[in-house]
């Protein structure tokens, strides 16, 4: 029995309910009268605690009557509900709104105080009892009859309350945030070891609350306001959720509250938005709105897929700016084709289109990066509209030909890059280069760009090598080395050539110290450079090259052109050397030059034979250029002694009137040695006779030869300014007079014909025959037998970094391997085997 004051008697066995009554008198009461703010009950001696526990223990390990661990177990629960019944759920049953709420942390802030004390009483029940029949602790059995009890009862009111508040603060209220985190909390304890009480009752409810919310202000939203207002209240309205998660919801309901958000607000209307007129994305674009095109990326990059629908308009919007460029371009040059085809090529070849394209690109590259974060989605959607219109036909000319023309604008003499800084030109190359990854025929622009750097190359009309090499290095960090591979040759072939004829002139300089000489005519008075190449005699290829020098009647003193020129014959000559295999094709010269010229070829000869005989030398005479020294003109400031810098075939067509005053065009061929019917023989005198000669800023319009048409000979065209009989005569302008001692006449071909154009596309439609069939080989080879799609698909593959292949090419290239015995075909099942 129990001793006077509640205390246990020496060793005597406890009752059940002596035991009891003593814990709830000296224990469970006065903590529930502490907790509830009673005062007169409130306060409890260390050693009633101690009592208290002792007693516990003796209940739960004394042997006569028995333990009565199961019993205060199961009276510890029982008592728990009691008091939450009879005392706190009254009290919250009486509140409503944020005052039961109040009320209800309070209840559980003091109930799982009470939890922790009862844990402490019997701390023996904890450590034994539960642990061996491994059944719930007290601290589990306290929070369960809580949610039970209590929480069971007032959830519905609870979240009520809770969804009202965050109602009100989203309409703008100030709220007691605190309050809320203290109650979500209440939710998550509720769970014990999970979550499920949190999520079905509070989070769940407030997820649909919120997207009923934004689902009727976001369509409000739509209604009245424009684009970018539309952007500017979902973009408060992210941050201000974000802010309310971050104050009073756990984590992952955040990241769950602002996809709702996202949905409702930015996925549902997205598209209406994007396509609203005066203020969607087309008029965002078109107006440069770069603040709410950065903020359209920031809210809609937070959205899984929400950028492809931008970037599809985007992609659609740029297409229709590049095609309207495409179609003025076109108009224009049909416009031109009109007055003839001539002024159509004038119009085509103009920069103006091509700098429109650049402009474009740099407009929306520069959004793309600086908008968009340069996102893979818009820089293919980029990407895929440029592809479209860069690859159209303008006229007779594709872009690939008028990229290589504008490159050609930049970098020659006299072109627009002439009058642009180093850095701009590099700049423009640069941004030439980023437009050119879009082209599907880049082999056509590489033929073009061949074409023309010889051009500027050996006419010396490039104006910064360094440009040269920036171009280059571009397009081989762009396409790879073999794609510059013959650019780069060119460019060497021009430093050795350099070194060739240092070399060239210590030979002659060793060569006229050891012989008389007696094959040195008398001096003239001119000097010239000219163009070769060397080949393999192996590979059965021709080298080309040129070589031009000037009129013996002359009486000016000789002209340098080079420092590195050799002293012969008279004149200054140089040789430029070059590898077939590098540069264009150039058709075979076989004009007769005069003696003088004649002879310094020869000398040149001697002395690349004792350099090599692995090589044949040829000279292609077109491409040389001579200074030439007159005296026919009778005159001018210069009392008629003008100098002349003209192509090889002007300065022998020029020497031919020291012998004679007028020549029909027909005897200066046959003198020459050249076809009258030739392009260039007909164009060489059509430049002496009607194109105007330029000094400086000085311009002449005036032709330094005469012409005379002769008796009509009934050939197509006979009456053309462009035609030139056999019969016409020529003769020297003696009234022709100059401002300025030394003149430029205008090269024949110093852009490219279209009769070059033609051969280029030629030679590109010949080497894509070859790639296809190396191709072809390299898969075949690779996988020894393929079925016909697999293989085509496989060929363009490869060939796509350079060129769009036809499939009808591949089918055909196909067939002729075959016929080669390269391949067979197993046309039981379509299937190609590979034999070679």
């Amino acid at each position: 029995m129990a001793a006077p004051g509640g205390a246990v008697m020496g060793g005597a066995p406890v009752a059940l309910d002596e035991g009891w009554n003593l814990i709830m008198e000296n224990g469970f009461k006065p903590l529930v009268a502490t907790l509830d703010g009673d005062a007169s009950r409130a306060g409890t001696s260390a050693k009633t605690w101690i009592d208290v526990h002792t007693t516990v223990y003796h209940m739960c390990t004394q042997k006569t009557p028995g333990t009565y661990s199961r019993e205060l177990y199961e009276r510890v629960g029982q008592a728990l509900d009691d008091y939450l019944e009879s005392t706190a759920l009254p009290a919250l049953r009486e509140l409503y709104a944020e005052f039961m709420l109040q009320e209800l942390v309070r209840r559980w802030e003091n109930h799982k105080t009470m939890v922790k004390w009862i844990q402490r009483i019997f701390k023996y029940l904890d450590r034994f009892y539960v642990r061996r029949l491994e059944i719930a602790n007290l601290e589990t059995v306290g929070y369960t009859v809580f949610l039970n009890r209590v929480f069971g009862s007032v959830k519905h009111d609870v979240r009520s309350a809770v969804l009202d508040i965050v109602k009100r603060e989203r309409n703008g209220d100030v709220v007691d945030q605190s309050l809320v985190k203290k109650v979500v909390d209440l939710f998550v304890e509720m769970g014990l070891s999970n979550t499920e009480v949190y999520s079905e009752e509070l989070e769940r409810p407030l997820l649909d609350a919120t997207a009923e919310f934004y689902q009727r202000q976001s369509a409000q939203w739509v209604e009245d306001d424009s684009f970018p207002a539309f952007m500017l209240k979902a973009e408060a309205c992210l941050a201000a959720e974000q802010a309310r998660a971050a104050a009073y919801l756990v984590p992952r309901t955040k990241e769950r509250l602002l996809r709702t958000v996202e949905h409702e607000v930015l996925v549902v209307h997205q598209q209406v938005m994007l396509d609203k007129d005066s203020s969607g994305l087309v008029t965002l674009l078109v107006n440069d709105a770069r603040e709410d095109l950065s903020r359209l990326f920031r809210l809609y990059a937070r959205v899984t897929d929400a950028l492809q629908p931008i970037a599809t308009t985007l992609k659609r919007h740029v297409h229709a700016e590049g095609m309207e460029l495409v179609r003025e371009q076109k108009a224009r040059v049909e416009a031109a084709a009109k007055t003839s085809s001539a002024a159509a090529s004038a119009v085509a070849d103009k920069p103006d289109f091509i700098q429109a394209l650049l402009a474009l690109h740099d407009r929306y590259t520069d959004l793309v990066s600086s908008c968009f974060g340069d996102h893979a989605t818009f820089a293919r959607a980029l990407k895929e509209a440029f592809e479209v219109f860069v690859n159209q036909q303008v006229g007779k000319s594709s872009t690939a030909e008028l990229f290589a023309g504008y490159c050609d604008e930049l970098l020659r003499v006299k072109g627009a890059g002439a009058r642009m800084s180093e850095s701009d030109v590099e700049e423009q190359l640069d941004k030439l280069v980023q437009l050119f990854a879009y082209l599907s025929d880049k082999d056509v622009f590489q033929e073009f760009s061949r074409k023309q750097l010889a051009k500027r190359l050996l006419m010396d009309r490039s104006h910064s090598d360094d440009a040269e090499s920036f171009l280059i290095t571009k397009l081989k960090q762009r396409c790879g080395a073999h794609f510059t591979s013959k650019l780069e040759g060119m460019i060497t072939d021009m430093t050795l050539s350099a070194d060739i004829q240092s070399a060239f002139q210590e030979w002659f300089a060793n060569r006229a110290t050891n012989t008389n000489m007696e094959d040195v005519p008398s001096p003239a008075a001119a000097g010239g450079d000219g163009a070769a190449a060397g080949a393999p005699k192996a590979a059965g290829a021709a080298p080309a090259g040129g070589a031009a020098a000037a009129p013996e009647a002359a009486v000016m003193p000789p002209v340098q052109l080079s420092s590195s020129g050799v002293r012969a014959n008279g004149h200054d000559f140089a040789v430029r050397v070059l590898t077939t295999g590098h540069w264009p094709t150039y058709a075979q010269d076989e004009i007769t030059l005069p003696p003088v010229l004649s002879r310094s070829e020869k000398l040149f000869r001697e002395y690349y034979n004792t350099r090599t005989s692995q090589r044949v030398l040829r000279f292609v005479h077109a491409l040389g250029k001579v200074w030439l020294s007159t005296t026919f003109f009778a005159g001018g400031r210069w009392g008629g002694k003008v100098e002349l810098a003209c192509s090889t075939h002007q300065a022998c067509v020029m020497m031919l009137f020291n012998d004679a005053e007028s020549l029909t065009y027909g005897k200066i061929c046959e003198m020459l040695g050249l076809d009258p019917t030739a392009d260039v023989s007909k164009g060489t005198m059509l430049s002496l006779s009607t194109i105007s000669a330029s000094g400086g800023k000085s311009r002449v319009q005036q032709s330094v030869l005469l012409r005379v048409p002769g008796p009509a000979t009934g050939a197509p065209g006979s009456t053309s300014s462009s035609f030139v009989g056999v019969n016409d005569v020529f003769s020297v302008n003696v009234k022709f007079t100059s401002m300025r001692p030394k003149l430029k006449l205008k090269p024949l071909h110093a852009k490219i014909t279209d009769a070059e154009k033609e051969a280029a596309q030629s030679t590109v439609h010949e080497d894509r025959r070859h790639a296809v069939e190396a191709a072809i080989v390299r898969v075949m080879k690779q996988h020894k037998r393929m079925p016909h799609n697999q293989l085509v698909v496989q060929v363009s593959e490869l060939l796509m970094p350079v060129f769009k292949p036809d499939p009808t090419l591949i089918r055909n290239r196909i067939d002729e391997l075959i016929s080669r015995e390269y391949i067979k075909k197993d046309t039981s099942a379509n299937v190609y085997e590979y034999l070679a």
